[in-house]
């Protein structure tokens, strides 16, 4: 639709290009888990995925809906944790969501998320050429196959933490 989106601390923006259209967290169920965004992906057109640092949302622009995902104790299929650092959607559409506590897949079906890993905070989710899943993870790149979650880990000594990933041409 030639939007374009901004995530800030005071909520997800949609600019069409003379206004802003502000989506903050409010008391209500259609609005986000907080005003304060993180990452933000469209997995499918006008179907965008909001992390923050107090859920996960998606958010449906054709019908003006939000569904609001978090991370609950006693359930394992539930989110990791509520503070998401990225998002990624696949090739496959698919949604992989980086928490500080580990990464997760979310299941449609189910409308619930299978851990995959557990090992941290997850800095940055993306997918290269072969169709493997790369993010990092205390000073480690980790090359996963998103069928099998076997992954290859290449650590990083030093000082300088990593933040994010590229594939080049």
């Amino acid at each position: 639709y030639g939007f374009l989106w901004f995530g800030t601390k005071n909520g997800l923006n949609r600019f069409d290009g003379t206004e802003f259209e502000v989506f903050r967290a409010d008391s209500t169920e259609n609005s986000l888990t907080s005003s304060d965004v993180t990452t933000l992906v469209e997995q499918t057109e006008g179907i965008f995925w909001i992390g923050t640092h107090s859920g996960l949302n998606r958010y449906d622009s054709h019908d003006n809906t939000f569904t609001r995902f978090y991370h609950r104790a006693d359930n394992e299929r539930s989110l990791s944790n509520n503070c998401i650092k990225h998002l990624l959607s696949d090739s496959k559409q698919r949604i992989w969501v980086g928490t500080i506590s580990g990464l997760d897949l979310y299941n449609p079906e189910t409308k619930d998320f299978t851990p995959v890993t557990g090992e941290g905070s997850i800095f940055w989710l993306m997918q290269n050429r072969q169709g493997e899943i790369c993010f990092l993870v205390n000073n480690t790149l980790c090359i996963m196959d998103p069928e099998t979650y076997r992954t290859e880990k290449f650590r990083f000594d030093g000082e300088q933490k990593m933040f994010f990933l590229y594939e080049d041409s």
